[in-house]
């Protein structure tokens, strides 16, 4: 309750006390922007801070003193909200707490052009020839987002793939990743994996084979649907390794024997984010085999199982994001 208290005060307080500027008149104003991954970008706030406060000339601070600043952090509760605006009488502070960041934006906005307009009416701001128009069409050549955020990340889960024409193959994989993310759905991420799964095959009386796969993998996201700490990922991916088979219950010692093994997959990958580290996931899709065997005792010749052409993987984990 004290934040939603906290947003109506800062409504209020915008509205009530706000001086109406004269048409014609510009005030420059430089923006720093600081946001995490899944918050209205620089773009949104400007326009939100152009809409609230009339004839700004915004523009991004780049290496210059911004006259506007805003950082805002993800916490345990929420997020939080710091603001700086220079004024004549100096630099004044403000802090904001809310549950959305959207939210929080909005309230940001508000209380920095509440700011600037007590600044203006002190005779702080030079005015310029430009028309409101003008300022306008400056806000909207800001950057349209925040530079993208590096995020590394590890973890494991647990596969079950049906390589097999008589059924699944089950096992582990680790991996390390790398993920750009921004407030958008071009958000990239890529993945190293190495997974091993095992499957019996009963099919004879002569006996029985065990089989392993040992996969490296590597696969691609290019896109994010959904935000950071919710979405779906379509993904895409390769893999190479070795399948080795050993043959049990033969009257004989059993034969054994390992091969190159290599495939193609393409599925959607789901993910929810905890705590801002602990990611968990869900992914299933589809298996091309590039090599496809038969399983077989020799001398007679006998069949035990066969690869698929096509196949399907489904997989559940955890891993952590920093």
């Amino acid at each position: 309750m004290p934040r939603i208290r906290l947003v109506f005060m800062v409504t209020f307080a915008s509205a009530a006390l706000r001086a109406p500027h004269a048409e014609g008149q510009q005030r420059p104003v430089r923006l720093g922007y600081d946001a995490p991954v899944g918050c209205p970008d620089g773009g949104a706030f400007s326009a939100k801070l152009a809409e609230r406060s009339r004839g700004l000339g915004i523009e991004p601070a780049g290496a210059n003193a911004p006259d506007v600043d805003v950082v805002i952090r993800a916490d345990g509760q929420g997020y939080h909200g710091s603001l700086d605006v220079v004024t004549p009488d100096g630099p004044i502070r403000r802090s904001i707490d809310g549950e959305r960041c959207a939210d929080l934006v909005t309230a940001l906005a508000l209380s920095a052009a509440l700011l600037l307009d007590d600044a203006s009416q002190a005779g702080g701001a030079a005015p310029a020839a430009a028309t409101r128009a003008g300022a306008a069409a400056r806000v909207a050549e800001l950057p349209v987002g925040p530079p993208a955020a590096t995020r590394w990340s590890a973890g494991a889960r647990l596969e079950a793939s049906l390589l097999l024409a008589s059924g699944w193959a089950l096992g582990p994989e680790v991996y390390v990743g790398v993920g750009w993310d921004r407030a958008s759905i071009a958000s990239p991420s890529l993945r190293l994996g190495f997974s091993y799964a095992a499957a019996s095959l009963d099919a004879t009386e002569r006996g029985s084979a065990d089989l392993g796969w040992f996969v490296g993998r590597v696969s691609g996201c290019p896109l994010r649907l959904g935000g950071e700490a919710t979405g779906i990922r379509p993904c895409f991916g390769a893999g190479a390794g070795a399948v080795h088979g050993a043959g049990t219950g033969e009257p004989s010692a059993p034969a054994s024997d390992t091969a190159l093994w290599a495939e193609l997959d393409a599925g959607a990958r789901a993910h929810a984010l905890l705590f801002h580290r602990l990611v968990l996931e869900l992914e299933g899709g589809a298996v091309i085999p590039l090599t496809r065997y038969r399983f077989l005792f020799e001398r007679p010749e006998a069949e035990l199982g066969r690869v698929r052409a096509a196949g399907a993987r489904i997989a559940v984990g955890a891993g952590g994001i920093f």
